[in-house]
This record gives structure tokens, sequence and C-alpha cells, in this order.
């Protein structure tokens, strides 16, 4: 692996340790709930998390940028940026669902080069680095075959949320599929990686909802993609197609393209 990248991999897992700690103790203690100015739903434990992991970047790397969901980007146009969503699936933690967790991800010259994903309530960890195999909790993950779309497994995000086009694209999608599952947001994606589901499609999306996938997925042989077939890097959009198999992509992209930005 790219020597320095190990530091970077070890450095992201201990941003996780912190994530992990912080939610479990508002767990115990309890946490507040607000809606924001665009409606969506965030509490006092997604502010935490993110300041406590920016905190830990600014100390370790000053000149590292930041992109996150609830503050402001620092130094976004730098070379080396940390993406971070400390609770990715805030409805799921407010309601008791256990598919919640924090993305963190590492890119230099726009690409997503380390992920983390952590989830605190399933115990699962997933971990990818450039020259070094995917993992989750420590043990080596890879994609399973599947040429055929008609046998896939296919997991597809929030048909109610975007544009119609793009909710009718995903729904074209997952019926060609030999089984499909919604709702499993990041935690789908993990288990594309994990060899469980075949493929993941999502859109409205933000690159704090992605990135960390990418170096999770390609180092599980599989291929992190946008709804036109290109590169998942920081600045790709909003719609995101996940493959454990790459046989899968013409179909997939054909049945999306009418959506596709």
């Amino acid at each position: 692996m790219i020597k320095d990248l190990s530091d970077i991999l070890f450095f992201a897992e201990e941003l996780a340790d912190t994530s992990r700690s912080i939610v479990e103790a508002a767990l115990t203690r309890g946490y507040s709930l607000e809606t924001k100015d665009d409606g969506s739903p965030v509490t006092d434990v997604d502010r935490a998390v993110e300041t406590a992991l920016r905190e830990r970047i600014a100390a370790h790397f000053p000149l590292h940028g930041v992109i996150g969901e609830e503050f402001e980007n620092e130094a976004e146009d730098a070379d080396e940026v940390w993406i971070l969503d400390p609770i990715d699936g805030t409805k799921q933690f407010a309601t008791g669902l256990p598919l919640y967790g924090t993305l963190i991800a590492y890119a230099r010259g726009g690409r997503p080069l380390v992920g983390v994903m952590e989830y605190p309530m399933t115990r699962d960890r997933w971990c990818g680095a450039p020259e070094r195999p995917t993992t989750r909790n420590g043990r080596k993950v890879k994609v399973r075959d599947c040429a055929d779309i008609g046998s896939a497994w296919i997991a597809c995000g929030n048909p109610t949320r975007n544009s119609a086009p793009e909710a009718a694209a995903c729904m074209n999608l997952a019926k060609r599929g030999q089984q499909n599952v919604w709702g499993g947001g990041s935690y789908a994606f993990g288990r594309v990686a994990s060899g469980m589901v075949d493929l993941a499609a999502d859109h409205g999306l933000d690159v704090f909802d992605y990135a960390a996938v990418v170096p999770i997925l390609e180092g599980a042989g599989g291929m992190a993609v946008t709804w036109r077939g290109k590169p998942l890097t920081l600045d790709a959009g909003s719609q995101v197609l996940l493959l454990g198999d790459c046989r899968l992509l013409t179909p997939a992209l054909e049945t999306l393209d009418g959506a596709a930005l």
C-alpha cells in the first residue's frame, strides 16, 4: 500500500472509535432532536460527533480540508480533504432503527482513497484503502460474482426522495433483479462490498453520503460510479451506482439512463 495511507487509515479508524464512543454515550444519556432549514432532522449527537472529528483532524493534519454535513466546509479546495457524515441515517438513529453509522473518507486530488464506515449498533466497521483488501470487522471481504442482472440482489434508496424520474428509474432497476431491498442506506453499500448485495443505486446524495464507500468497494473488487458510469469523485454529483460485479454495469446504466444527470 502507498506508505502514508497506512497512517491515514489508522487515524481514520481512531476517528471511528471516537464517534462510536460519543454515540454510545448519547444512547444512555439521551439527545435532542430538531429540524434544519432544509427539512431534514439533526440531533446534538450529529453535531457532537462532527465537532470531535474536526478537532482531531485539525490537531493532526492542520493543512487538510474538511467537508462535513453539519458545519461549513474548511479548505475544501485543498489537495487533501476529509469528508465526514457524523450520523448517516439520522432518521434511523432518532427512531431507534440500527442501520445508521459514521462515514469517514480521506481524498487526495479529488479522489477518495481511504474509507471507514462505522455502525455502532450492529458493531460493524468496513475499512478500505488502495493496495489492501477491504475488511469488515478486521476480516477480508469481497464482492460476489453475478453476471446476470436477473439473478442480482438489488438495494435502492428512499424512492420518495428527489425527482419522480429518478425514483422511477430506481424502481425499474429494482424490478430487473431477482430480489430487491429498500432503505438500507449506506449499510447496504457495505453489504455490496461483503458480497451480500450485488448492486446498489441511490440518488439525491451529497459527497459525504458516498465518499467513504468508494475505496471500500474498490478494495473488495467492485465498482463505484455515477449513473452515467463516471468515477465517483468529490464533484461527481448526487447519483450513485455501486456494483459488485462489473458485468452488471451495462444493463444498470441502460435502465437508469433516462434519469441520469
